[in-house]
């Protein structure tokens, strides 16, 4: 008993400076080997729209995580289309690819201001492809966390 009753006054003495956590659910240390977050997100959307895809939610959900993590880095969202359509259009297309994934990770406590888009149209692919051929790894926002 004398024991513990030591245990309990160190933890009184500590646990205002904050060198002393209490054990329980929800206390656990953090991991020492804890990898550090992701800083590069790729979601994919359909030939010719710019709407989220249900299944892209998880993606944009652990960027977010990420971002709260990281400390409000800076976000740049670049917007990509694949080369099958008009050069102008694949430009708006992909700035509104870009401005979704804004507009999702706004709604999910990312500050506005944090956050830059870029629309890079048919420019820049991730996989080269010939002129008209159709491309999924090519409709995407690139999400960097800097």
């Amino acid at each position: 008993m004398r024991i513990v009753g030591r245990i309990a006054a160190l933890f009184f003495i500590l646990a205002p400076l904050g060198l002393a956590q209490a054990a329980g659910p929800g206390n656990a240390a953090p991991a020492q080997n804890e990898a550090p977050p992701a800083r590069e997100f790729w979601i994919f959307f359909d030939s010719g729209q710019f709407k989220i895809r249900p299944g892209d939610a998880s993606i944009l959900d652990g960027a977010a995580a990420a971002i709260e993590k990281l400390g409000r880095p800076k976000v740049v969202l670049t917007g990509h289309t694949d080369r099958t359509g008009l050069h102008t259009s694949d430009v708006r297309l992909s700035q509104w690819r870009a401005e979704e994934v804004k507009k999702y990770l706004v709604k999910h406590g990312v500050p506005a201001d944090d956050i830059t888009t870029v629309a890079k149209g048919e420019s820049d692919p991730r996989v080269p492809t010939p002129r008209g051929v159709p491309s999924e790894d090519n409709r995407n926002v690139h999400i960097e966390l800097k």
